[in-house]
């Protein structure tokens, strides 16, 4: 047990160094990503603008023709972008599990020590959790969306200004919020609306591969202490 336990700690510490490279790069390559893909108030800003002169000349999509051929392929070449780069720094981290593995199938051949499958599993574990910090950071996106709807409110309140006259706090608030609800369904507001929840739904959908892929380096074969897809391909 004591010869072989500085080689597990050794061999942990490269996994880890390794893992840390990763991340590091993962972080930059996401946020450079989202410096040039995610969304800006200045998008809206111009959508608003684009849809007026559309209406105008009578070529304003409907909000769903907009999600289709605007919203979702913008915020689509954030997320295959992002997926991209995830895939390729995680395919360095199963690189250094397999070199990980090896040194410990190493360690179990040495017949002086038995490294278990679950033993293996609690360091992947733990070392994978550095990984879960790289994920695309939504604060720009939250921000975003909670100016646009500060943005609806006033337009509602500013239309329904007349009916608020010398009306509860509670009924006020029933009123805008009727009002908010029906704007949603206007232009520009619907449209605005589509591309904000593309951008919302894409930074779910990037966080969410983040985490699958995650889960599935750490996922080993109690036998072989290799990863179960590893072992099935």
């Amino acid at each position: 047990m004591d010869s072989s336990a500085p080689e597990l700690t050794a061999a942990t510490d490269r996994l880890r160094q390794r893992i840390d490279s990763s991340a590091r790069r993962l972080t930059n390559r996401l946020r450079v990503i989202a410096d040039a893909h995610d969304l800006r108030s200045g998008d809206l800003r111009r959508t608003q603008k684009e849809l007026r002169r559309m209406r105008n000349e009578g070529t304003e999509p409907t909000p769903s023709e907009y999600w289709e051929t605007t919203a979702e392929p913008m915020a689509a070449m954030m997320v295959n972008t992002a997926i991209a780069a995830i895939d390729d720094e995680l395919a360095k981290v199963d690189e250094a599990i397999d070199k990980f593995s090896e040194s410990i199938r190493i360690i179990n051949r040495s017949g002086r020590v038995h490294v278990s499958a679950a033993q293996v599993r609690t360091i992947l574990e733990a070392e994978l959790s550095r990984l879960q910090e790289c994920g695309p950071n939504t604060s720009s996106i939250n921000d975003l969306a909670n100016r646009w709807s500060a943005q609806l409110r006033r337009a509602a309140w500013r239309r329904q200004i007349p009916l608020l006259l010398f009306r509860s706090s509670a009924e006020a608030d029933s009123i805008i919020g009727q009002a908010q609800v029906e704007l949603v369904d206007e232009s520009p507001w619907a449209h605005t609306d589509r591309l904000l929840s593309a951008f919302e739904l894409g930074h779910a959908d990037i966080r969410t591969h983040l985490f699958d892929q995650i889960a599935d380096l750490a996922t080993l074969s109690p036998v072989t202490v290799r990863r179960r897809s590893a072992v099935t391909a």
